[in-house]
């Protein structure tokens, strides 16, 4: 699926209302994730070019909030520099890019009708409470 990811998560602190950092282009994937520790969810972003690795993954993926603009994934980000890796918290407003106005300044789920990062959301019956 070919979306727009925006962060909503810089080193694992929730960045400030207007303060988003500039939206990737690129192929959503996700697959599971087997190691000698467990089993892992794992969302990829990869670019246009295969040949590099993905521009961004979020480990222990969860649907956090959907609605009919988009999705809100919440998981870890690995940040750090090699064999100095840490996990942090990160969440990704997704739309489909042919949804999506790159001219925008906010994602359409953010301020949208139906959807805001810090209201209640309604999911499977459920309503979640951002935090």
């Amino acid at each position: 699926m070919r979306v727009v990811v925006e962060f909503t998560h810089q080193n694992g602190r929730k960045r400030g209302r207007g303060r988003s950092a500039e939206p990737l282009l690129g192929e959503l994937r996700t697959y599971e994730m087997r190691t000698p520790s467990g089993t892992y969810q794992v969302a990829s972003l990869q670019g246009e070019n295969l040949t590099h690795g993905p521009l961004a993954e979020l480990y222990e993926v969860k649907l956090y909030c959907i609605s009919p603009q988009g999705m809100h994934l919440r998981g870890m980000e690995r940040v750090g520099p090699a064999g100095e890796e840490r996990f942090v918290l990160q969440g990704w407003l997704i739309t489909d890019v042919r949804d999506h106005h790159l001219g925008r300044s906010r994602h359409p789920l953010v301020g949208g009708p139906n959807l805001q990062e810090d209201a209640p959301c309604v999911l499977n019956g459920y309503t979640t409470v951002p935090g």
